[in-house]
């Protein structure tokens, strides 16, 4: 009888998560996504450049996270679903549509996938994507530093806060706030 209530109370609870990654941001959008009551995360490589560029290799490198914590023996075992989120920029093809036409245009987009660690389903999805003025990609081309949003200068001189020191380095403000929904958006758009 213990037994049968424990199991009942934990599932009126909530799934429980492992995140491929140890950010705070990419921790609560999953507990916020998926109505999680554990959310864990786990340091997982990407097996790709710093920052991906294109869809199919940030696919590749949100794959590989996912692919690395639900490799037996990683401790995966107990949780309900395992999550990777992976942003990678894309470049945008300038069709020269008149006043709208900017030259070069990039998005930060992110790539999510979640598998439920009960049926192996895993699916993909990703966001809608924030643009990044061109000049941050040539400033981090040339410095060599790809990717290093963190490190990157804006117009006005200032730089932006990174926490965590991680590649994609969060920018204070509406910018942290605004990565957060919409990463927590995507999962919720997988389930």
């Amino acid at each position: 009888i213990y037994y049968r209530r424990r199991s009942q109370q934990r599932a009126s609870l909530g799934p429980r998560v492992l995140v491929a990654s140890k950010a705070a941001a990419k921790l609560e959008a999953a507990r916020i996504a998926l109505g999680a009551s554990e959310v864990t995360g786990m340091s997982a490589s990407s097996l790709i450049a710093d920052q991906p560029i294109g869809i199919e290799v940030t696919m590749l490198g949100a794959a590989n996270r996912l692919r690395h914590i639900c490799a037996e023996g990683n401790g995966s075992e107990g949780y309900d679903f395992a999550v990777a989120i992976e942003n990678g920029i894309v470049r945008l093809q300038d069709n020269g549509a008149g006043e709208f036409s900017h030259g070069e245009r990039w998005l930060d987009l992110a790539i999510v996938a979640v598998r439920d660690l009960k049926t192996g389903t895993t699916t993909f999805a990703s966001s809608a994507g924030l643009e990044v003025p061109p000049h941050f990609v040539g400033e981090w081309a040339e410095s060599g530093e790809e990717g290093r949003r963190g490190r990157a200068r804006e117009d006005d001189g200032r730089r932006p806060t990174s926490s965590g020191g991680g590649r994609r380095g969060r920018e204070g403000g509406a910018m942290g706030e605004r990565e957060l929904a919409h990463e927590r958006d995507m999962l919720s758009s997988v389930l």
